[in-house]
């Protein structure tokens, strides 16, 4: 004689976890991230030469090549805490920031600041990453540093 079905009687506990599996519990930590993340909408404009310079020289310093940044379309540039040289780096680096560019207009048009990241830390890294792709130059122009 086949047996009732029991597992859902009255009293028992009928959470999403108990019914239907570990998989419908509360969301992972990467989508908390992604919905506690700060978007900054800006307008910081490039001269065209020296965007297409910024953003070939994170294509050259890609993540799975040793670097820290990760372009992705319509141009966006992502850039990591550490680089994925190996299995333990890359399960251990987060997205610290991601910049979305409008390439008509050779702008910078937001930022996308991840929990536990702020403005400060995203200007010392821009400022990073275009002193390494452009040197002294900005906006097409040799930059001058003040002297004292």
């Amino acid at each position: 004689m086949p047996r009732p079905d029991l597992s859902l009687l009255p009293n028992e506990d009928t959470s999403a976890k108990n019914r239907f599996g570990p998989e419908c519990r509360r969301p992972s930590r990467e989508v908390n991230d992604a919905m506690n993340a700060e978007n900054v909408r800006i307008n910081l404009r490039y001269d065209q030469a020296d965007l297409k310079s910024l953003l070939r020289y994170a294509k050259a310093h890609d993540i799975e090549r040793g670097g820290r940044y990760d372009i992705r379309l319509p141009p966006r540039l992502n850039i990591w805490t550490h680089t994925w040289t190996h299995p333990g780096c890359r399960a251990e680096s987060s997205l610290m920031f991601s910049m979305e560019f409008d390439w008509s207009t050779a702008s910078l048009m937001s930022v996308r600041l991840q929990p536990g990241y702020n403005w400060t830390i995203f200007l010392d890294e821009l400022a990073r990453l275009q002193r390494a792709a452009l040197g002294n130059r900005v906006y097409g122009k040799s930059r001058c540093e003040p002297k004292t």
